[in-house]
């Protein structure tokens, strides 16, 4: 036939043309995914029937197939032909059904501001967050500083998490670091003797300060109840200012001493101080708040704990954004605070008390303990006890602090069976570092994560 002839003689016309790659083997060109390529191609696809065999290798036509199907099939082999895996899955994924992201329902800790028990927000350690343990060169300082100041002053809006983790990392090898001491340095200690990372961290007191201020939104309970959120940023910070006063080297407490979240108003110490009873639901804060109210209160270094025995700290500590706003007869000092917070709960049921007055009972059991040292320094903190009518009465015989102290350890038919971590345990009442905070967090969360 007519027709088969001329195709025939087309292809191989066009077969002739074709270059032959040495060895016979015929050399297949690399089509790249390209707009000039489509470009190319889309001629020949559009316009077939000038060439029905267009394609290499084509078959003959039969003769009862219409031109019309013949350009068709000779079209979708070029396209087939020109094809890369790349246009297939690209081709598929427009086709596929969007997957939606499962929403997350935000647990306790989120609530709390502390970060969710799912993503490790909480300050778990991971090898992206904290480099190897054998780099000593790494700096866990800088990185931190820089994050408080951007967040601080506005260049970045406040990631407590962000943050936390980098606060984390420092406190992590500051707590190492004191759990590597025998007995503590001595008074002949200075702070040039201890690691650089630490050194730093002392340096950098003043920024660090500053990150109490960060507050998160306060968030609602289950109970639909307003609560101040504590901010995973904010508990590894003030986890950092324990570890540094339980070294036990005067320099730092001295360093510590001398530092302000708000300059002139308001002094570190008793910031945090502030935060142990406005913030009474949240147990990780509450502990190592503890930690630091109390090894502050056992230093030799009197600049530490003094402010502590003098009012006004409550109402600058809110002035500066570290805790919510506070009526002015709680804005005392920490001896009346202490017995106003313990009185309140003695006359309450066990269940139905704040978390807070656990540790607050440990702040005062530390007082009272204080209150029998005769010698420097502590003298003027005897003094100042003494001379307070309402925290003698608290700490009398039969007294809201030995009332409440006797409900702990146990009644007439004996001590309590003991039920394992105590909470002077956990916020190193007993003696130690004891439950830090960010340990204490990861079983909350473990927990949580369980339920």
């Amino acid at each position: 036939p007519v027709a088969e002839e001329a195709a025939t003689t087309t292809r191989q016309a066009g077969e002739a043309e074709e270059p032959v790659a040495p060895g016979g083997t015929e050399e297949t060109p690399v089509v790249e995914d390209t707009a000039a390529n489509d470009a190319e191609a889309s001629p020949a696809t559009a316009d077939a029937s000038e060439d029905p065999s267009g394609a290499e290798g084509a078959a003959a036509v039969p003769d009862d197939e219409s031109t019309d199907e013949v350009d068709e099939l000779l079209a979708v082999g070029e396209n087939l032909a020109g094809m890369t895996l790349a246009d297939v899955e690209s081709e598929a994924d427009v086709n596929a059904d969007p997957q939606k992201a499962p929403v997350k329902t935000p647990d306790v800790f989120d609530r709390m501001g502390y970060g969710s028990s799912e993503d490790g927000d909480g300050g778990e350690r991971t090898a992206a967050d904290v480099e190897s343990d054998d780099d000593d060169d790494r700096d866990l300082v800088a990185p931190l500083v820089a994050a408080i100041r951007r967040a601080d002053s506005g260049e970045e809006p406040l990631s407590p998490s962000s943050i936390g983790v980098k606060a984390w990392a420092l406190s992590y090898e500051i707590s190492g670091f004191v759990g590597t001491l025998d007995a503590p340095p001595g008074v002949d200690a200075t702070i040039d003797k201890l690691p650089v990372f630490i050194r730093n961290a002392v340096d950098a007191l003043p920024t660090l300060a500053r990150a109490l201020a960060l507050a998160p939104d306060p968030v609602n309970t289950q109970r639909k109840i307003l609560v101040p959120a504590a901010g995973a940023h904010r508990v590894a910070v003030v986890e950092i200012i324990a570890s540094l006063l339980e070294i036990g080297i005067a320099g730092v407490d001295a360093a510590v001493a001398a530092t302000e979240v708000v300059p002139g108003k308001l002094a570190l110490v008793p910031a945090v101080a502030a935060m142990l009873f406005t913030h009474a639901q949240g147990s990780p804060l509450l502990c190592v708040a503890t930690r630091v109210v109390c090894t502050a209160l056992q230093s030799p270094t009197e600049a530490l704990w003094a402010p502590l025995l003098a009012g006004g700290w409550a109402a600058a500590a809110a002035a500066a954004g570290v805790t919510p706003a506070v009526e002015p007869a709680d804005d005392g000092n920490l001896q009346t605070r202490v017995a106003r917070a313990a009185g309140a709960a003695v006359e309450l049921k066990p269940g139905s008390r704040k978390c807070n007055v656990g540790f607050v009972l440990i702040t005062a059991t530390t007082m009272r303990d204080l209150e029998g040292d005769e010698d420097p320094p502590h003298l003027a903190l005897r003094e100042a006890l003494e001379n307070d009518a309402g925290w003698q009465a608290f700490a009398a015989e039969g007294g809201a602090l030995e009332r409440l102290d006797s409900e702990r350890s146990g009644g007439l038919c004996g001590p309590k069976p003991s039920r394992g971590m105590s909470l002077m345990d956990m916020a190193g009442g007993g003696g130690g570092v004891g439950m830090t905070s960010q340990e204490l967090l990861q079983v909350l969360q473990s927990l949580s994560a369980q339920r």
